[in-house]
């Protein structure tokens, strides 16, 4: 994770950029001291749910033993939602405990289902925040016992914004048409936004740093590409599609996405995560020097239709 990201992160409210509506409901939530005992939060990836659960979580006084975040990405099966109904009844050290859920969408059925049962009768200190970029995916029941928070992304405007003023508190200056570039790849989301100017940082001039916005497109490319090829419910259609649509060379292409599936296979702790991503190195592990695009085709062909 970015560090600039990190250290610019809102820890209040009136710190978030571009969510008045979101802040104002739960802003009312608290003054009225009747907080849903389980919110959704929907939007684009990077643009504030998962912080705006967290601010939520700090006023209502939830100590940080009692404040367990899940990423359902990586932690997605029915027996980690078991493990959290285990700690729903325990006291908590304040005030309530809070169980903040992110990309919950991804949870298998019967995790969802698990949930669902949680949802309906919570212990009256325990809290669930959802997160979600892909509402339609989950189960209609959970929908309709959550109280809805949608979270937007940034227009031009706010984005310039806050690109200007974190330059400034970092002391730098960067030229119009940099800044226009930054805002034009990040899809309105600040998290991205605050990646990317880190990188931009980096250049020692406006033509370094319009060549690592550039360069930083194609590593998005790839890095969207090895989350599908991850993500085991994902299709062969659906690789082809991003694919099909990537910028960079076929060997650049496969080099990045070998090295955001070795990251994963180091770091992960799901037993599912690794052996998908031992799968794509292993599959992705010849150059494609000479077979070019057909090659590297071929190579995530297999991931999807692995010999028997």
């Amino acid at each position: 994770m970015s560090e600039l990201y990190k250290e610019h992160r809102p820890s209040l409210f009136k710190h978030v950029k571009g969510q008045p509506e979101a802040v104002r409901m739960l802003g009312q939530f608290l003054k009225n001291k009747n907080v849903p005992h389980a919110i959704l939060f929907t939007g684009a990836s990077g643009c504030g749910k998962t912080t705006l659960a967290r601010i939520l979580a700090s006023k209502m006084a939830c100590h940080s033993h009692d404040l367990q975040e899940t990423n359902a990405a990586n932690v997605r099966g029915i027996d980690d939602i078991r493990k959290i109904d285990q700690r729903m009844s325990l006291a908590p050290l304040d005030k309530c405990r809070i169980f903040i859920i992110d990309e919950c969408h991804q949870l298998t059925k019967d995790a969802q289902s698990a949930l669902l049962k949680m949802l309906e009768d919570p212990p009256s200190h325990v809290y669930f925040f959802l997160c979600t970029t892909n509402r339609e995916k989950m189960m209609a029941t959970i929908k309709t016992r959550c109280t809805d928070i949608m979270v937007r992304s940034l227009s031009t405007k706010e984005m310039l914004a806050l690109l200007t003023e974190t330059a400034k508190k970092e002391k730098r200056e960067l030229t119009e048409e940099v800044l226009d570039k930054i805002i034009d790849k990040v899809e309105g989301s600040p998290r991205k936004a605050l990646v990317l100017l880190e990188q931009v940082f980096t250049g020692a001039d406006e033509e370094g740093q319009l060549e690592i916005i550039e360069k930083h497109e194609s590593h998005a490319e790839a890095i969207q590409i090895a989350r599908t090829l991850i993500n085991p419910r994902s299709t062969f259609k659906e690789a082809m599609v991003l694919f099909k649509a990537a910028t960079e060379d076929p060997e650049s292409l496969r080099r990045m996405i070998l090295g955001y599936a070795g990251s994963i296979l180091i770091s992960a702790k799901n037993a599912k995560m690794m052996e998908r991503s031992y799968l794509i190195i292993d599959c992705l592990a010849a150059n494609v020097f000479d077979s070019g695009k057909a090659g590297l085709a071929a190579s995530i062909y297999e991931i999807y239709h692995p010999p028997e």
